[in-house]
């Protein structure tokens, strides 16, 4: 019989295998103990935890909607107010139809708008346009007397003719 060397003599395998053995035994403790832990640690989000990160995703959302906002007014912006024409005041006189009396520098235009056709209907002059401006207030395009405004701009204009 061939001499055996002490590991061999002990257990009755050769060395490898009995280090791939402790290796296993080893490896399925660790998996074992990992396993029970993880059954035991359940752990269950505490309401505070919940409650920031439902706060926290509406105010990403908030942020995300002023933010779409933002770019579309950007990106999609109406023509200018810098050209020197203003809008001063309008008044619709049916529907699709209105009358607007525009600012272009220091004198008025009264145009009539409707669907398909801009017609202009009469002009105002420097002291003409300041007396109507000065008679609608300080925001003359939200005084709902337009027709008023303009009608005692028109009565002076003649009188004074």
């Amino acid at each position: 019989m061939p001499k055996l060397k002490r590991s061999q003599r002990d257990t009755g395998f050769p060395r490898c295998l009995n280090i791939r053995a402790s290796l296993l035994i080893t490896l399925a403790t660790y998996v074992t103990v990992v396993a029970e832990e993880s059954e035991t640690a359940v752990v269950t989000p505490s309401l505070t935890s919940l409650a920031f990160k439902l706060i926290l995703a509406l105010v990403l959302i908030i942020a995300m909607i002023y933010l779409t906002a933002w770019i579309a007014r950007r990106r999609w912006r109406g023509p200018s107010s810098d050209n020197g024409i203003r809008i001063l005041a309008h008044h619709y006189v049916g529907p699709r139809k209105m009358i607007q009396l525009l600012q272009i520098g220091k004198r008025g235009l009264l145009i009539g708008v409707t669907e398909r056709n801009i017609s202009a209907l009469g002009e105002l002059d420097a002291e003409e346009l300041q007396q109507f401006t000065t008679e609608r207030g300080q925001n003359p395009g939200m005084t709902p007397n337009f027709s008023e405004s303009l009608r005692s701009v028109f009565k002076r204009r003649e009188r004074d003719a």
